[in-house]
């Protein structure tokens, strides 16, 4: 896999051309948002700065990152074309329903003012609200600056995905990563429409490279960025809180490994670290934020809020699937669950295709499965890295939170979307061969200069 790459990263396409584009892209979309000001109104002028803003920050990332400078860029110019089309040309599929409530509650909210802040950190749509509504608190009514967030979200989720991949796998794999993830489709498009899913995708995947860090190098201050990340993400989709226990479950794994013996400064930062996920998980239980959509599942005891979940969420009987399958009990849970992960990841199956959007379903449910398949494939090296374990218990815990409540394709596209990266470097982990991955785990730090690939550590 990895000799269909090439020597270079910077070589892997041709990419002179496409960086030159890029460069006069910004300028034209800079003089297009001024004279939007001018001629049409200041709501669509700040909407176009908002997405000049926008490129100049994926510049800035390009620059530091130069090894994966063209995927940056193809990235931003995919999202922020496909944003203009949507707010311009034709919408998107899925820019309707739940994006168009979620924005017009939002600017009601801004209209009305924000009484009680504290009271949508609960999270769910309500957090989203809340978060549209400051935005347009400074910006008026300008959708397309709530696109360009979104569009800057969806590009740097590519840039974390690179980090990621490369502290794990060698710059090759990253590079590789950080193209498929700025190519697909489906997030593309979730990336330039009013919905929640890029933030949230960046929020986990800044979470995971920081908690990486903090166990590669034992700095309280990874921990708690870890910890808000993970919160940031929970608060506006509350799946991603189960990343906040895993966080403390890795650092007490790690704590009692009997791989090495950590040295007393280590062994203070560690106990540390774990105090610290614990104290901030008890307040965010105590508050209640990020844990809207569990509040009736915790109070019930025979677990009949996820049955209801499940059959409410599959009222759309053209996308639904395992419609007579719901949990009730611990049992169910213990022998559904993997059902329903398989249904998650993979629906729509060809036999469930009654019309045109589920043949693009299952376009999409196919790069699941084929990256699911090279990750099967790579376990053996995925299994001898400690941060590559890491990676597979967050995206099976997030998998498994999200297809539980899940019980139609439809939704399973937009959520599934929320763990791909996390798949993507999985699938893309080398083979395993005589230079042990567990042996680069033990070294203290490795270069982030992508462009020298004897400091990335080897792919």
């Amino acid at each position: 896999m990895n000799s269909s790459v090439s020597r270079r990263p910077s070589a892997i396409v041709s990419s002179g051309s496409i960086r030159a584009g890029a460069r006069a892209g910004i300028p034209l979309i800079l003089a297009a948002g001024l004279l939007a000001i001018v001629c049409v109104s200041f709501d669509e002028g700040v909407g176009w700065l908002a997405l000049v803003l926008a490129g100049v920050a994926t510049f800035a990332a390009a620059k530091r990152f130069p090894a994966v400078r063209t995927p940056l860029l193809v990235a931003f110019l995919l999202r922020a074309v496909l944003a203009l089309t949507n707010r311009y040309v034709a919408i998107l599929p899925d820019a309707g329903g739940d994006a168009v409530i979620f924005e017009r509650y939002g600017w009601n909210l801004a209209q009305a003012g924000i009484a009680d802040p504290l009271s949508y950190l609960a999270g769910g749509a309500g957090a989203y609200y809340m978060f549209i509504a400051v935005v347009y608190s400074f910006t008026g009514h300008a959708l397309l600056v709530i696109q360009a967030i979104n569009v800057l979200a969806g590009t740097m989720a590519v840039l974390e995905t690179y980090r990621i991949s490369h502290k794990l796998w060698g710059w090759r794999p990253a590079v590789l990563s950080a193209w498929i993830l700025a190519l697909q489709p489906t997030i593309n498009m979730y990336s330039a429409i009013i919905l929640r899913e890029a933030i949230v995708v960046y929020c986990a995947l800044l979470g995971m490279r920081l908690l990486l860090e903090y166990l590669e190098r034992r700095n309280i201050l990874l921990a708690a960025g870890a910890v808000l990340a993970f919160a940031a993400g929970g608060i506006l989709h509350n799946g991603i809180i189960a990343m906040i226990p895993l966080t403390g479950w890795f650092i007490i794994t790690r704590l009692f490994s009997p791989s090495g013996r950590l040295k007393p400064r280590e062994l203070l930062m560690t106990v540390g670290g774990l105090a610290l996920v614990v104290g901030l998980g008890v307040m965010l239980f105590q508050k209640g934020w990020g844990l809207h959509k569990f509040h009736a599942i915790l109070a019930a005891q025979d677990l009949m809020a996820i049955g209801a979940l499940q059959e409410r969420m599959s009222k759309d009987a053209g996308a639904a699937y395992l419609s007579g399958l719901v949990m009730n009990s611990w049992s169910d849970i213990l022998w559904q669950s993997p059902i329903r992960l398989v249904y998650f990841l993979f629906a729509p199956f060809p036999w469930m295709v009654r019309s045109l959007e589920h043949i693009i379903g299952v376009f999409d449910s196919s790069v699941y499965l084929a990256l699911a398949f090279n990750a099967f494939r790579r376990r053996r090296t995925i299994r001898a890295s400690s941060a590559g374990r890491c990676v597979f218990w967050s995206f099976l815990v997030l998998a498994l939170v999200y297809a539980i409540g899940t019980s139609n394709f439809g939704t399973a596209i937009r959520h599934r979307v929320k763990v791909l990266p996390l798949l993507i470097i999985l699938a893309l982990a080398p083979a395993l061969t005589q230079t042990s991955i567990a042996a680069r785990d033990g070294r203290t730090r490795r270069s982030e200069e992508p462009d020298r690939p004897a400091a990335a550590g080897g792919g």
